[in-house]
């Protein structure tokens, strides 16, 4: 991949206005960050720029939530200590006078309704009024999180800059991808696939069963994958996706992909999102799936799965690639034993120097969660996972060129 990038090119910053799309999503509890991965995997870019004498710096990015009553400004504070730099944190979109060197706004999702805009029109205006608020010249996206999002500041805002660039941690993280993109190290690896509904990754998951060793689906993708291979899982999420799961067990059947699955999960009645938290060991159904009449108990649906299985496929894997989560571990811990089996099998293989990439969002925050200290973690799940199954054509801001090294500046990734 030949590409402008800011380890070679920062130089090109020093006295310009520079905005760094970063991605410091990360996940808010009551005004306080419960895991600042994202915003540490940034810090080294934004020192960077700074040591490049860039006149001023806004950084710019987005929160998934907006109507949780969070804001970025305790990440503003985060970094500020971090960095050792004061940054004015603003909560509308413009620039001020004076202050500090380092201006930080709020969500951009919020504050430019326009950024997830489906008309590039829109998106455009969009980009156009971020660089006259700023007055930046340069762009250096480094918000690996949202890469394979066509947004306003993904797409347009970099293609409209003077010049732009892909930050150190973009850098990082594709090299890194295009190692597990090798066919041979697909061939061998062991993929978990954990996810509400298998429509959301269904041409993924059928990437994954035409090309890897074995497949461990959790979640809703697990449900209707049972569902499809005639197990009862009642109105479990993804109970309704057999169809679309047919599609990925064919295709494993015809690539000779093993679909591992559970020989026991677990089943629970509640009546809302919150009622989850105040489940028991005493609420929980334990249901084994070698019994002819399994199913989940009258009233009830599955929320986690058996760790035997997940476990041993992991301890056993040549290659490790992870997302998501095998049950509601987030909102009840008594949900955590798929995952926690399956990221302390990822955990005691990448021991053992065994290729381990945990592809971000909800895997990254269990390991967190759990204690579970895996060094191969992506900052970014779906951009992960799309450029796992498209390569560069994943990635909106590569595809669109305008970080392309001319052909005197060519930056080997």
């Amino acid at each position: 991949m030949n590409h402008l990038t800011l380890s070679n090119h920062a130089d090109q910053l020093e006295g310009e206005v520079t905005i760094l799309r970063l991605d410091l999503n990360v996940p808010m509890k009551n005004g306080e960050s419960q895991d600042p991965a994202r915003a540490d995997a940034v810090v080294d870019t934004i020192r960077q720029t700074l040591d490049a004498g860039a006149e001023r710096i806004f950084l710019i990015s987005h929160r998934s939530k907006q109507d949780d009553g969070e804001t970025l400004e305790p990440v503003a504070a985060y970094l500020e200590e971090k960095l050792g730099e004061a940054i004015e944190f603003r909560d509308t979109l413009t620039a001020g006078e004076g202050g500090p060197k380092i201006v930080m706004f709020d969500d951009i999702r919020r504050l430019e309704s326009r950024e997830k805009s489906k008309d590039s029109a829109e998106r455009q205006e969009a980009a156009q009024r971020i660089l006259e608020v700023t007055g930046a010249t340069r762009v250096v996206v480094d918000a690996f999180g949202a890469a394979h999002r066509p947004h306003t500041t993904m797409k347009d805002l970099p293609a409209l800059a003077e010049k732009s660039m892909i930050g150190d941690l973009m850098e990082a993280e594709v090299a890194r991808l295009e190692q597990f993109r090798d066919p041979e190290m697909l061939a061998k690896a062991t993929v978990f696939m954990g996810g509400a509904k298998i429509d959301d990754k269904l041409g993924l998951m059928i990437f994954f069963a035409e090309n890897v060793k074995k497949l461990v689906p959790g979640g809703g993708i697990l449900n209707a994958i049972l569902a499809a291979k005639g197990y009862d899982v009642g109105e479990s999420l993804g109970h309704d996706g057999a169809d679309k799961a047919q599609e990925v067990i064919a295709a494993a059947e015809k690539s000779g992909c093993e679909i591992v699955l559970p020989s026991v999960m677990f089943a629970a009645k509640f009546e809302s999102p919150e009622a989850v938290g105040q489940l028991t060991q005493s609420d929980i159904f334990r249901v084994d799936l070698s019994e002819s009449d399994a199913k989940p108990p009258e009233g009830t649906v599955y929320l986690d799965m058996g760790a035997t299985e997940v476990h041993e496929a992991m301890t056993d894997a040549e290659v490790i690639i992870w997302n998501g989560t095998a049950g509601v571990g987030d909102l009840n811990s008594e949900f955590d034993y798929g995952t926690k089996a399956g990221l302390i099998g990822a955990y005691a293989a990448e021991q053992a120097e065994v290729p381990v990439l945990i592809a971000g969002g909800d895997g990254n925050a269990a390991a967190t969660r759990l204690s579970i200290e895996i060094k191969g973690r992506s900052t970014g799940g779906g951009a992960a996972l799309a450029y796992l199954e498209k390569g560069e054509a994943g990635l909106p801001v590569l595809v669109s060129g305008v970080t392309k090294a001319a052909v005197n500046e060519v930056i080997e990734v």
